[in-house]
């Protein structure tokens, strides 16, 4: 078996072209699981959501995250991490617009439930990608790195959400968030 060798230029380029964008989408897979928190006045004001209704809106993200988890294996291994990755992205944007343009806690809960689907695949594609692209020795460091930088999503849904929610609405912010997704889409898919 032939041993590959990876110089600093191969690395870069899988940093650039693997790592980054994956990790954009677990980054973006934690904002979203988290983000809810921050919204939770803004709801209750303008969609007149009950905190039952506002913690099944939170918690359908998780429930419909675990469930796609059952097809997602499969599914990455049939068709590869772009590939499932640019269409759950695509899924998630749909499910955020239905999201912010909702008037009632049903479309709340429905877009909520479509981003939960979008984002699914976020670590896992990742974990696959680096499966893939590096060699096995180094393959743990980039799953932790990946991880690590990825776990910020979390950290970015609360006082950055919340400085950003004195200069707009959440439903601005979301719709600002379907371009970050669709970025990420694009450049997991054509790179």
């Amino acid at each position: 078996m032939k041993k590959i060798h990876f110089n600093s230029s191969k690395l870069t380029h899988i940093f650039i072209w693997v790592f980054l964008p994956f990790t954009g989408a677990y980054f973006l897979t934690t904002f979203f699981s988290q983000v809810n928190a921050m919204l939770a006045p803004y709801l209750f004001h303008d969609v007149r959501m009950t905190a039952g209704q506002l913690g099944w809106t939170t918690a359908i993200y998780l429930l419909v995250f675990a469930l796609a988890q059952v097809p997602l294996g499969t599914l990455l291994d049939h068709y590869g991490p772009r590939k499932v990755q640019s269409i759950l992205f695509l899924i998630a944007a749909f499910g955020i617009v239905m999201f912010a343009l909702s008037t009632t806690p049903l479309g709340l809960f429905l877009g909520r439930g479509l981003i939960g689907v979008g984002m699914s695949g976020g670590l896992m594609s990742g974990f696959k990608a680096m499966r893939a692209w590096l060699p096995k020795e180094r393959i743990p460091l980039a799953n932790a790195s990946l991880m690590a930088a990825g776990t910020l999503g979390a950290v970015f849904s609360t006082v950055p959400v919340e400085i950003a929610l004195q200069f707009m609405s959440w439903r601005t912010c979301f719709l600002m968030m379907v371009f970050f997704i669709l970025i990420t889409s694009a450049w997991i898919f054509l790179v």
